[in-house]
């Protein structure tokens, strides 16, 4: 779940690794409210794609390894054509975050290259899966906010709703991320499915 407060800057990040995969928003090119899934040889964007300010979107992105094909979803339904990217291949994001400018690049939410490219408004409810979600699961009732956290392919999962500090817990599998420095946590009332 994600509701933007604005676009200021040409690209933001929501989560990845930077030169391996990301999902981030903006980039030369295309508008900065537009997302994009980046992959070595085969970025790929939809100019439906496009995030409203001030509005709480589900968006859920799909990504087939052997075909490339990337489908997105905003609050359940799916939107453009699927898109194919030229990258064919497994996505690792067990990766600790590292010093980006002179070792490995690590696995971020909300932050990538630089300091100049953070996500700027509000998250909840991040998840990662290592399969892809049918429409049906997709839209099954109250999956927008809460799944269990033993459900199949669940890797990881982050409400961040843990209020206070840096630490955000996935409830799925103790990936827990650390904040370099302590989000504002912004109590919130999700609107209905």
């Amino acid at each position: 779940l994600l509701n933007p407060d604005n676009f200021p800057n040409m690209l933001s990040t929501i989560m990845g690794i930077e030169g391996d995969v990301l999902v981030r928003i903006g980039d030369a090119g295309i508008p900065a409210n537009q997302l994009q899934f980046a992959a070595p040889n085969g970025n790929v964007t939809d100019p439906s794609w496009q995030f409203e300010t001030g509005k709480w979107t589900f968006l859920t992105l799909t990504y087939d390894s052997e075909t490339g094909e990337v489908n997105v979803f905003f609050n359940g339904v799916k939107k453009g054509d699927t898109k194919v990217s030229g990258y064919k291949g497994p996505v690792n994001w067990n990766t600790a975050s590292g010093d980006i400018k002179d070792g490995p690049r690590g696995f971020y939410v909300g932050y990538s290259y630089d300091a100049n490219r953070p996500f700027q408004g509000c998250m909840s409810e991040l998840r990662v899966w290592n399969r892809i979600l049918t429409s049906d699961e997709i839209n099954a009732p109250y999956h927008f906010y809460s799944v269990e956290a033993d459900s199949p392919g669940l890797v990881a999962y982050w409400k961040m709703d843990d209020g206070a500090g840096k630490t955000l817990k996935d409830y799925a599998n103790g990936y827990d991320l650390t904040c370099n420095k302590a989000p504002e946590w912004v109590p919130i009332s999700l609107p209905e499915k």
